[in-house]
């Protein structure tokens, strides 16, 4: 699998903007995505930790976890 790099997010790739390439991702592609900021959090209210927001809120997205965007 090829690693897919956006170095922008113009917006002439939206709907009725423009005439840009749309390239929608595979689920392969979807899963490689990755970025954001160390976020720290508690586990359990109890356990330190950090974690990517970017990864979360994509989770929360997809809907494999339940919860508000960070």
């Amino acid at each position: 699998m090829k690693t897919l790099t956006r170095k922008d997010l113009s917006p002439t790739g939206r709907r009725g903007k423009g005439t840009a390439n749309i390239h929608l991702l595979s689920s392969e592609e979807l899963e490689a995505v990755g970025g954001g900021r160390s976020v720290p959090v508690t586990v359990d209210g109890r356990t330190p930790g950090t974690v990517d927001d970017f990864a979360v809120n994509l989770d929360i997205y997809k809907g494999n976890i339940k919860g508000s965007y960070i």
